[in-house]
C-alpha cells in the first residue's frame, strides 16, 4: 500500500509551532483560525509562506500574552516581529525579524516543507475563500497563465492583483485575460 500524503502534516506542523510559541512566551491559548494564520500568505514560495505564517502566529501570541506574564509590556521586535509600510497599499504588516527566522529555523523549514507538498490545496482553499466573499465588491474575472496550452482560471480581482497566484507548472503568475494580451483559442 502507498502512503497517501494529508494536508495532516501542515496541521501537524502548525500546530506544534503554536504549542512551541505558546509555551515559549506563556500563552495558553487555542490555535487561531486558518484566516489569522494565512492572512497575506502566498502559498507558491513555501519558505516565505512559512515566514509569513509565523509572523502571523507571533502576532497572535504577542495578543494573547496575558497582564501579568514579563512579555506583556515587551516591544513586538522581542517576539521576533518587525513592521513594514507595503508601498502600494500604504498599509503596516508585521514580518518576521532575521534573527527570529534564525532561531526558529527548524519550525520554518517543517512548514516549509508541508506548504510545498500541498501548496495546490492550499492556494485551491484561499481561492474559494476569496471567491466566497462579497462578489459585488471584488467581481471575479478571467486569468491565464504562460503554459502552452495555458490554464485559464476564474479568480477575484483583488486575489489576482496580489500577485500570489502562481501556477504550479510554468511557475509564472497568472494575468487577467483582458490584461495578458493573450488571444482566445
Amino acid at each position: 500500500m502507498v502512503p497517501v500524503s494529508t494536508i495532516d502534516e501542515l496541521d501537524t506542523a502548525l500546530d506544534a509551532t503554536w504549542r512551541t510559541l505558546c509555551e515559549m512566551y506563556n500563552v495558553s491559548a487555542p490555535l487561531p483560525e486558518a484566516e489569522a494564520l494565512f492572512a497575506g500568505v502566498a502559498f507558491g514560495q513555501p519558505l516565505l509562506a512559512a515566514e509569513t505564517i509565523l509572523a502571523n502566529i507571533l502576532t497572535e501570541i504577542s495578543e494573547d500574552v496575558g497582564r501579568f506574564s514579563p512579555w506583556y509590556k515587551k516591544p513586538a521586535r522581542s517576539f521576533g516581529l518587525i513592521d513594514v509600510r507595503d508601498g502600494t497599499t500604504k498599509r503596516v504588516r508585521w514580518i518576521l525579524a532575521p534573527e527570529a527566522a534564525q532561531r526558529w529555523e527548524l519550525l520554518l523549514r517543517g512548514m516549509a516543507v508541508a506548504i510545498q507538498k500541498h501548496s495546490g490545496v492550499l492556494q485551491a482553499t484561499q481561492l474559494v475563500d476569496a471567491l466566497m466573499g462579497d462578489e459585488d465588491d471584488d467581481p471575479c474575472i478571467l486569468a491565464r497563465c504562460t503554459c502552452q496550452p495555458y490554464r485559464t482560471i476564474l479568480i477575484a480581482r483583488s486575489m489576482l492583483a496580489s500577485g500570489d497566484v502562481i501556477c504550479d507548472d510554468c511557475h509564472h503568475v497568472f494575468v487577467p485575460v483582458e490584461a495578458g494580451g493573450i488571444e482566445d483559442n
